[in-house]
């Protein structure tokens, strides 16, 4: 029987949980404060024993003031259970228990500090962070204040403050939801080469003057790295859930919007001319197009092209045979030019004589890149 002052406690035996309290003096700062310990072993006591029951224990929390009612249960299928002993001849085996991980949050963002996020994480990340409980309990830190050891806690006060300002429950601290994601160097500083710790890499655990004007969180957020991330933020959720305001796709929609706007004046103004070629009193043009099936009218641009490339072979073929019938000597002039595209291209004229006059004919106009083909 296990007596405490003038209260008597009911007997305890093998295989029972208990719970025991760690004193503050010998608790560093974030440590348990508690611990469920487990009966491994009696030992009856005599007059000349001192009153030590023999007591292993597995801490079943992390770096916080946890309790039982917090714990659960059930044990995780990807935890180990502790290391046994080998049991000696005349000791009894032991019974150990399973230590219970942090619940894994997906939008926990201590979770994912120091790794590559894909897009869709950071959307979850940034719009629905992981929220405590109203009845979660914050861990807190120690400080000596004359003379005196005080505890400073962070609450959810603090989360409704400041917007950017997020809970991990893995690391047990605070963070910057968009520092840790848009700072890629994780660098700050006028020359970007100061090595960024709390809020970015390394969570906040210290809640001593948070709140005051030179406190910890009223600096990061006058920060230039932070202001950069919280607009590196934005702009990636109105392009994430705007695809189309992407800049590649802005390009490629606009050069696209470009190219059909520049065929539709060509092919209006190729029907126009058309039409005053007909008002001029072109007969045979009216009659053709008013009597000729649609689909024979040789009037798209596809049928121009190549009537136009017929023309120019039938230009081209006549020049030639002049060559030939005359002295058949002729020399050929080229310049090179650039249109309005920057692109080079050459000009080329065939000198020769005709009919006892020297005559200068245009054959073609070809790209730099091109090679000269003679028929």
């Amino acid at each position: 029987m296990v007596t405490r002052g003038k209260g008597i406690l009911p007997p305890l035996k093998v295989g029972d949980n208990v719970l025991v309290s760690i004193p503050s003096v010998v608790r560093g700062r974030g440590d348990a404060a508690n611990l469920l310990s487990v009966i491994i072993e009696e030992n009856y006591l005599t007059e000349n024993d001192a009153p030590s029951p023999q007591l292993t224990h597995d801490i079943l929390t992390s770096k916080t003031s946890t309790f039982p009612s917090q714990i659960s249960s059930r044990p995780s299928p990807n935890s180990c259970p502790s290391p046994t002993p080998w049991p000696s001849p005349t000791q009894k085996p032991l019974i150990s228990s399973t230590q219970i991980p942090h619940t894994f949050y997906s939008t926990d963002i201590g979770q994912y500090i120091g790794n590559t996020i894909d897009d869709y994480t950071k959307c979850q990340l940034l719009e629905n962070p992981w929220v405590p409980p109203k009845d979660y309990l914050f861990p807190y830190s120690e400080h000596l204040k004359g003379g005196k050891l005080i505890r400073r806690y962070v609450g959810h006060q603090h989360l409704n403050s400041f917007n950017w300002l997020v809970f991990s429950p893995s690391k047990q601290g605070l963070f910057c939801k968009y520092c840790p994601i848009f700072n890629n160097l994780h660098k700050g500083g006028f020359q970007k080469n100061v090595n960024l710790l709390k809020f970015v890499t390394q969570p906040l655990v210290k809640f001593a003057k948070m709140l005051d004007e030179t406190g910890d969180l009223k600096h990061h957020e006058k920060t230039q790295y932070h202001k950069e991330s919280i607009e590196f933020g934005k702009s990636f959720l109105k392009t994430y859930h705007n695809p189309n305001l992407e800049v590649n796709n802005l390009l490629n929609t606009k050069r696209l919007a470009e190219v059909y706007e520049n065929r539709m004046p060509y092919s209006n103004c190729r029907k126009e001319l058309l039409k005053f070629r007909v008002k001029s009193g072109d007969k045979v043009l009216e009659n053709h197009l008013q009597n000729t099936s649609s689909k024979a009218t040789y009037i798209s641009k596809t049928t121009q092209n190549e009537i136009i490339e017929c023309c120019s072979k039938v230009i081209l073929n006549h020049i030639l045979s002049r060559i030939k019938e005359g002295s058949g000597f002729y020399s050929i002039i080229f310049d090179e030019t650039l249109d309005v595209s920057k692109r080079s291209q050459i000009s080329l004229v065939l000198r020769y004589i005709y009919n006892d006059s020297v005559r200068e004919d245009f054959v073609m106009l070809l790209m730099l890149l091109m090679k000269l083909r003679f028929y």
